[in-house]
């Protein structure tokens, strides 16, 4: 949806100094392009994920310590690229974007939340990731 809000406003949103309206810039549609594009790679890996963490919950089989730190990995950098698409986004919208009244905030604010979690701390599953890969022990828990 925030995708969808940035191209609505760059229909209407006239660039600083000019007449032209953001939609009729090279740049924007340039950026409008980059940005559909890692929306739709961050979906295809988001389901991708899923479908391996569902098939692996509904097995009834426990899952393999690198196999379930491999997954946090995948899952926290889902979490971070869906907060940096949003942020640069907001950029693209200019300072209007970040008013409290406005939907582009919220999403920003609720991204920014959600990615300060700990599950989503990539320092610490990439370290843990990394140790099984090297085939020591997980210094945290999975």
């Amino acid at each position: 949806r925030t995708l969808q809000r940035f191209k609505e406003r760059m229909e209407e949103r006239t660039v600083y100094g000019t007449t032209d309206r953001q939609s009729e810039r090279a740049l924007g549609q340039s950026r409008l392009a980059h940005l559909n594009a890692r929306q739709l790679t961050l979906e295809n890996t988001l389901k991708q994920t899923a479908r391996e963490v569902t098939a692996w919950g509904e097995s009834g089989e426990t899952c393999p310590d690198i196999e379930r730190a491999g997954l946090r990995v995948r899952i926290g950098h889902i979490v971070r690229e869906a907060r940096n698409i949003v942020r640069d986004v907001l950029e693209e919208c200019g300072a209007s974007a970040h008013s409290l009244d406005n939907p582009l905030q919220r999403a920003l604010r609720d991204v920014e939340t959600l990615s300060g979690h700990t599950v989503f701390d990539l320092d610490v599953s990439t370290e843990s990731y990394g140790r099984l890969l090297l085939g020591l022990p997980s210094n945290t828990p999975l």
